[in-house]
């Protein structure tokens, strides 16, 4: 940020635009909400991607809003219907609901678009 220059581009098959950017309290993630309902968790130092999470929306130029509550672990949603949501971030939280959610584990390709470049782990026990 403090030298403007482009630290990385947007990552290769994202096609979505961000609507909002929010950094944590502790300046050390930012959250951005996007088209599509797409929500993705940053590394403010780095840029990598950390996680991400899809709401529903009502159609693909629908966006969903981010930012983090006052606990820079729990991000706040809000949808384009209204519809609010919280996403604990703290990763083994998110690998719980993945699993909860998928009823299974993720493949490879559910990890890598869900946690980027984490090393791929079992979601579930």
């Amino acid at each position: 940020m403090r030298s403007g220059q482009v630290k990385r581009g947007q990552p290769a098959g994202q096609s979505e635009e961000s609507r909002s950017v929010r950094f944590s309290a502790d300046s050390t993630r930012l959250v951005s909400g996007g088209t599509r309902g797409t929500v993705r968790l940053w590394d403010a130092d780095s840029l990598a991607l950390l996680g991400t999470v899809t709401v529903p929306v009502k159609d693909d130029s629908a966006a969903a809003f981010a930012a983090f509550s006052d606990d820079s672990d729990v991000v706040t949603i809000t949808a384009d219907d209204g519809s609010g949501y919280t996403w604990d971030t703290r990763i083994e939280s998110t690998i719980a609901t993945a699993c909860t959610m998928a009823g299974r584990n993720l493949t490879r390709d559910e990890w890598t678009e869900a946690f980027g470049e984490r090393p791929y782990e079992k979601t579930c026990p």
